[in-house]
């Protein structure tokens, strides 16, 4: 084979001098010739454009070789400044076919930091609508950063191409692409941090296999099969569809958007690939049909594992998804395994699948099973035809490995609840928990967790670590158990100042004479405002010792100055409890029924029945004496019965109910929601002491069927035990005085109220 080395035409390597034309005299050469090889040394080669677009930077012609010392040793690189579009550093010329071409063992630098062009990195294919193709094209050991728009991107038409043990990472749209792509095997690559996707397989490409590649942390998918825009072919859109695509064996983690989306694509198949943390579904089929997806594991995303929906957008062409086989695979950690929405949405067959008991959502005469089913199909399978100059390369010097990548989390676990109240406990990798729809209690355990709660009141201890947590929907708990979970600062990602809670009583027990009264002012807890964001300090002897503090939780989001003595659980003295006075001055003269605003109205009522309701803000609403009927609704309400038997419901949000020790009046709580973040505030109770008293001498909750009767003894033990039934609670059973109180759930106050 002829030998071209580019310093023999006057290219000279990290002299940050032009090497453009000296490279493109060595690749001329080898045209003449017939063919051969280009070979550059180590170093970095400064490359530009000629003005022309489609000219690219470096035109390779057919029967040719240009290869390097290996990634990251020899480096091509778009000189600074640079301001014209190039079409491909190294391109196969436009409007001419190119065959047999090998590309291997070098690095290009789009150095888009530098440059203000539109630049692509490789670029093969012949001018769109033609029938002539490129063929017979290798690309191998060859990395791509930071070009201004696709990294690697075959494009109309070529045949017979291999891509493989190549890395693009860090630019501005895809890292691979095969457009108007045939014949094609994509093996072995690596695709992260690009600003689009991964890998995009588009316009009309088919018989295409895209095998053990991994694809994370880029800002859309992480793999996605789609049509292209517009019609470049005589026959219209129907020829636009992507087919025969074979999906095999790739990592896909951590990319914003979806792991695999199929958008109007057919006859293709999606198998035994691993899919976790992804921003949307694991895999999203739109507007697909007879899609085979088979054995595998999506272990956590944050919407749905599979979601099968129809295409709805502007392009035209098929909109319907149907005849999708779902078979074999395993789902876990996701809001719900399988999902089908939109009336043309059909006939999906889902058998075999292992997914807990996750729920799923489906339509028309879509079935599931989880038994297997008798379903034999053959595998996609290609013969791709080398290059007729390929040789093994042997004596090129091994190139790096690609940079390196977070692993799958083969030894942390996945875990999510349903919709039941569930207690998940971690393990002491990186773990994933997701509690659902109960009222669940996450415990990460050592490791870099992430917590989730979903729906419903749930407790969150990420334990030691840096871990992530999120309540969800619902009012939240978010434990501390050891002074050894700080240092490193867990990050609350929704932190709600008006419900949610810091639970910091086991933590702080063994703190050096704490007080929770003076918590704050003998610095045992300390908050911090950093930027929008909340940072919560502890110091395990305080102001007064020698111990430094240490960062327990970034909270994100939030104002210091909303913080309120209801958002911490700590042990000892209470912090001081909400007061509420008398207003007896505002009292109506004679019953009343009065409804709120959409504001945060203070509705009063008399001493007769009064009906009092509040709207959707964060309403008080004052009964006095008489029977009344008290309704808070959305917002988070205070209801103060007062004198009388009074029924109460609080509605939506964090509510309050203020029941009154009164003779042998008996109120009716119907709704409460201690995990919802609603509180019960007793009035009219003597001599209590909260650091000597015990409460369940004072209080007591007894199930009586469905419901729970509150009583009270409003002097303790100082008269002997004369409990009296001041309420009955709706609905709910299991409450327990001590851990209220001690949760701040339940307020005792000496004020005679309302």
């Amino acid at each position: 084979m002829n030998i071209f080395d580019p310093r023999n035409y006057g290219a000279n390597p990290n002299d940050n001098i032009d090497d453009t034309q000296a490279i493109q005299s060595a690749l001329d050469a080898a045209k003449l010739a017939g063919g051969g090889k280009v070979v550059l040394d180590e170093g970095t080669y400064i490359i530009k454009g000629t003005g022309t677009a489609s000219d690219g930077a470096l035109r390779i012609y057919s029967n040719t070789e240009i290869t390097g010392e290996g990634m990251g040793k020899t480096i091509l690189k778009l000189a600074d400044g640079w301001s014209a579009k190039i079409t491909g550093l190294i391109r196969t010329p436009v409007n001419q076919v190119t065959t047999d071409v090998i590309i291997r063992d070098l690095t290009l630098d789009g150095n888009r930091a530098n440059s203000t062009a539109d630049v692509d990195g490789i670029m093969t294919g012949v001018l769109p609508g033609k029938s002539e193709h490129d063929d017979r094209i290798l690309i191998e050991r060859v990395e791509i950063h930071d070009v201004s728009r696709i990294a690697f991107n075959p494009h109309e038409q070529t045949k017979n191409l291999i891509i493989r043990d190549s890395v693009a990472h860090h630019n501005s749209w895809d890292g691979f692409i095969a457009d108007f792509v045939s014949n094609a095997i994509y093996e072995n690559n690596v695709a992260y941090a690009n600003d689009r996707h991964g890998f995009n397989v588009v316009t009309h490409s088919h018989d295409v296999i895209l095998r053990n590649n991994v694809a994370y942390g880029n800002a859309e998918n992480g793999i996605v099969v789609q049509r292209g825009a517009g019609s470049q072919t005589v026959e219209g859109w129907q020829d636009m569809l992507n087919r025969d695509i074979l999906i095999e064996g790739n990592t896909v983690y951590n990319n914003g958007s979806n792991g695999i989306l199929f958008k109007q694509a057919e006859n293709s198949q999606i198998i035994n690939n691993v899919i976790y943390g992804n921003g949307h579904d694991g895999i999203q089929l739109e507007g697909a049909n007879e899609i085979i997806v088979d054995g595998n594991q999506i272990l956590s995303s944050t919407i749905f594992g599979i979601e099968i929906r129809p295409y709805t957008g502007s392009l035209g062409g098929p909109g319907s998804s149907y005849d999708n086989m779902i078979i074999n695979n395993v789902v876990t950690a996701v809001q719900k395994a399988f999902v089908e929405t939109g009336s043309t949405t059909m006939n999906d067959t889902f058998a075999g699948n292992l997914i807990g008991s996750l729920g799923v959502s489906l339509v028309s005469s879509s079935t599931i099973t989880s038994n297997s089913i008798s379903f034999v199909y053959d595998k996609i399978h290609l013969t791709v035809t080398l290059p007729q100059n390929y040789g093994t390369g042997g004596e090129e010097t091994p190139p790096p490995p690609p940079p390196p990548i977070d692993p799958p989390p083969t030894q942390g676990v996945f875990l999510s609840g349903n919709e039941k109240d569930n207690t998940l406990t971690g393990t002491d990798y990186n773990d994933t928990i997701k509690g659902r729809s109960g009222y669940d209690k996450l415990y990460g355990g050592k490791g870099d967790d992430y917590l989730e709660g979903n729906e419903g009141g749930d407790i969150l201890n990420g334990g030691l670590g840096k871990d992530t947590m999120k309540g969800g929907l619902g009012f939240d708990t978010f434990a501390f158990t050891s002074f050894a979970e700080a240092g490193q600062g867990d990050v609350i990602q929704d932190f709600n100042v008006r419900a949610d809670k810091l639970d910091l009583t086991d933590m702080m027990k063994s703190f050096v004479g704490f007080t929770k009264a003076k918590a704050f002012a003998e610095g045992y807890i300390k908050l911090v405002q950093n930027g929008e964001n909340t940072e919560v300090y502890v110091d395990q002897d305080g102001l007064s010792g020698s111990g430094a503090s240490k960062l327990l939780a970034v909270l994100d989001k939030t104002v210091v100055t909303a913080f309120r003595d209801t958002n911490y659980i700590m042990p000892d003295v209470g912090l001081p409890k909400p007061v509420v006075t008398t207003p007896d001055a505002n009292m109506s003269p004679s019953p009343v029924n009065l409804a709120g605003t959409t504001g945060n109205d203070t509705l009063h009522g008399s001493n007769g029945v009064d009906t009092l309701k509040g709207n959707s803000g964060d309403d008080k609403l004052y009964g006095y004496a008489g029977d009344d009927s008290m309704w808070g609704n959305v917002g988070n309400d205070t209801l103060l019965g007062g004198k009388g038997s009074d029924w109460m419901k609080g509605g939506e949000g964090a509510d309050l109910f203020g029941v009154t020790v009164n003779g042998t009046d008996r109120d009716t709580i119907e709704d409460l929601r201690i995990h919802d973040g609603d509180r019960i505030q007793i009035d009219n109770i003597l001599n209590y002491d909260q650091t000597t008293d015990a409460i369940s001498d004072f209080v007591r909750f007894t199930t009586v069927g469905t419901d729970t009767v509150l009583s009270v003894d409003a002097d303790g033990l100082d008269n002997g035990s004369q409990f009296i039934a001041v309420a009955t609670i709706k609905g709910v059973t299991g409450l327990n005085a001590d851990q209220l109180h001690l949760d701040g759930d339940l307020i005792l106050t000496q004020n005679v109220n309302v």
